[in-house]
């Protein structure tokens, strides 16, 4: 498993999963935010993965600044880059999980198959079945 260890997130590519896997430990933004999730598809398309687990179960409020760049460039980024499949694990604190379902409105349709899920095992066995 090749991991990548920072004091605010784990990104890691899970070999037996073929997915990479973004662990946010506490809350960012700005470039703490967006380099680990475009770090994440660089992984992703150096091991011709098309799957990526994002788990922000431990993750409060993502700033406005941080959801307009996702809906606007990540989710082009992604695409690009080959992405199918994306499983969300939730926020515990509701003022994440609003945050995150602003986001969601704001993206629209989603141009990948996009799932959330309550933990990391959850996403992980969805993610295996595929």
């Amino acid at each position: 498993m090749n991991t990548i260890h920072s004091d605010h997130n784990v990104l890691q590519y899970d070999e037996s999963l073929k997915t990479v896997i973004l662990t946010r430990k506490i809350f960012v933004t700005g470039d703490q935010y967006r380099d680990p999730l475009l770090k994440g598809l660089q992984l992703m398309e150096d091991n011709n993965s098309c799957k990526f687990i994002s788990d922000i179960h431990d993750l409060g409020v993502i700033s406005q600044d941080d959801q307009d760049w996702f809906v606007k460039n990540w989710i082009t980024l992604a695409t690009k880059s080959g992405l199918k499949y994306f499983a969300v694990v939730h926020p515990a604190k509701m003022i994440g999980q609003i945050s995150v379902r602003k986001m969601e409105s704001n993206a629209g349709e989603f141009p990948f198959q996009y799932l959330q899920f309550h933990d990391i095992d959850e996403a992980k066995t969805w993610i295996s079945s595929i």
